[in-house]
């Protein structure tokens, strides 16, 4: 089989996914809705010229939703090749690097556990594409965002029209008789369209809000979350206040990803940054917020079993009900489990397993129920201690 045939079956596979089935499905729904509406019975092309411009802007909407769908799904957001290294080995040292993908993360580019890949500047793994946004699809997907709530407006607009000019008997007459009889079926039809239409609506326009903030101050929704907590960090006497590297300006920002082109600009590995701070400056940052969190490791020993399930019955009524909300995965535990614990609810911990307290394997990471398990202490203080025993023997 070619590798065309390959590229093509793994765009299909893609598609047969419940996210972008539900997307399809709402956009079809909604387009279809409006389209057999402007056909029989609102602003119809047999109507005259307005009719018939008014179907051509609609149709538009359409195209322009569904060719940037397809886009920010197919094109996807640019994979860092595997085992990539940069080309000044003295880079290394200020660069992450990820074990699965056995190479160096360019910078802003974070690895994807759904994907299984590092994702050049990595903003979220979308589900309704079923792919992430980085840098290649960045742009069709704002667009896409954009589109959504422009079209499902004007849809809406014709379903009331439509509603309105029925129910209230301004129906098209042609010899006497109406073109096509308003049905109990068109009624709940248009009713449905509706709901699903302002829903989207608004959804997507959160959305498009949340990304066009991002896009102002130049940040991923990653980069947010490394920002807040670097300028919550408690810094060393030699350690400089920390400055996001990326943030020219709103006018240069928008211009990056929403140009007239509408293709990102640079390489998705190089980037440019503001004047007087350092080009790894954001990375050095996220080495020292890793080694902090490191510093801050749990250990933990398991005292039930624990099978992985979304909402264990048995482990008590609320932590049943206080599930995290994150799209992490749970880990199965057993009885005297060794974890290795970096975040907590006040009923759920997030940590990953381990062999010893000298030689870290990891084998399994996600959240488990706080009652399975019993804290033994910091990390760093137990080999503190147990380097201090060792000296004294």
């Amino acid at each position: 089989m070619t590798s065309r045939c390959w590229a093509t079956l793994i765009m299909l596979r893609r598609m047969v996914h419940i996210g972008p089935l539900m997307a399809l499905f709402v956009i079809f729904t909604c387009s279809g809705v409006a389209m057999i509406d402007c056909m029989l019975w609102t602003w119809t092309p047999k109507s005259g010229l307005m009719g018939k411009i008014h179907l051509g802007v609609f149709l538009s909407w359409v195209a322009l939703i569904l060719k940037h769908f397809f886009t920010a799904m197919f094109i996807g957001p640019g994979l860092v090749p595997l085992q990539w290294t940069p080309e000044i080995d003295d880079d290394r040292k200020k660069m992450q690097y990820c074990d699965a993908c056995k190479g160096y993360k360019p910078l802003r580019a974070h690895h994807c556990r759904i994907c299984r890949r590092c994702v050049m500047k990595m903003d979220h793994h979308c589900p309704w594409i079923n792919n992430c946004l980085g840098f290649k699809n960045h742009t069709s997907f704002v667009l896409f965002l954009f589109f959504v709530p422009i079209g499902c407006t004007h849809a809406m607009v014709v379903y009331c029209v439509t509603l309105y000019n029925n129910m209230a008997g301004t129906r098209i007459y042609y010899r006497g008789q109406p073109r096509v009889e308003f049905s109990l079926n068109a009624l709940l039809m248009n009713i449905v369209a509706i709901g699903l239409a302002l829903g989207t609506t608004i959804a997507v326009s959160v959305l498009f809000f949340q990304q066009m903030r991002g896009l102002v101050k130049n940040r991923t929704g990653i980069e947010d979350w490394i920002v807040e907590k670097a300028e919550e960090r408690p810094r060393g006497e030699d350690e400089e206040t920390f400055i996001y590297p990326y943030n020219f300006g709103w006018k240069e920002n928008l211009w990056q990803v929403l140009n007239l082109r509408c293709t990102p600009i640079g390489d998705g590995v190089t980037w440019h940054v503001k004047k007087g701070c350092p080009v790894y400056s954001l990375s050095i940052e996220q080495l020292r917020q890793k080694q902090d969190k490191r510093s801050q490791i749990v250990l933990y020993i398991g005292s039930d079993n624990y099978s992985g399930r979304l909402m264990p019955c048995s482990k008590g009524l609320k932590t049943c009900l206080c599930i995290p909300y994150a799209d992490e995965p749970r880990i199965t535990i057993k009885a005297d489990d060794e974890i290795l614990v970096t975040r907590a609810t006040k009923y759920w911990l997030y940590g990953e397993i381990k062999k010893d307290l000298d030689e870290l394997v990891t084998r399994k990471k996600g959240w488990f129920p706080r009652n399975c398990a019993n804290r033994i202490g910091r990390l760093q203080d137990l080999k503190q201690t147990f380097d201090g025993s060792k000296k004294d023997n």
